[in-house]
């Protein structure tokens, strides 16, 4: 059974996908990188926590992922936050002030005056 799953963009030898890997390994954490388009060596039905290493994209094998696996940074949300426009509207919808909405709230009011 996998601890960890690590989602990278490669698997290349020396990046820093495969440093946190290293680290994780001398701390005794059983992980394993993994990319979002190729399904991995090691079954994915066993995994406990995913942790996204900066993937827009859901893996292929996104339907294998126990549902009591931790998932942390999200494809979707590292796609949102990705794209300034994507980011932007979803603050908005939250209802949080963004530099952009308050230079033009800014602007509305001199307008009135």
């Amino acid at each position: 059974m996998t601890d960890l799953f690590i989602l990278c963009r490669r698997k290349a030898r020396g990046n820093s996908s495969w440093f946190l890997e290293q680290e994780l390994k001398e701390l005794g954490v059983d992980c394993y990188r993994v990319t979002a388009s190729h399904v991995p060596a090691r079954r994915v039905e066993d995994i406990k926590m995913l942790v996204n290493y900066g993937q827009s994209r859901h893996p292929v094998w996104t339907n294998r992922i126990p549902e009591s696996c931790t998932i942390l940074n999200h494809p979707g949300t590292v796609y949102i936050s990705a794209n300034k426009l994507n980011m932007d509207a979803a603050l908005c919808e939250a209802g949080v002030p963004t530099l952009e909405s308050v230079i033009l709230k800014a602007d509305a009011y001199r307008w009135l005056d």
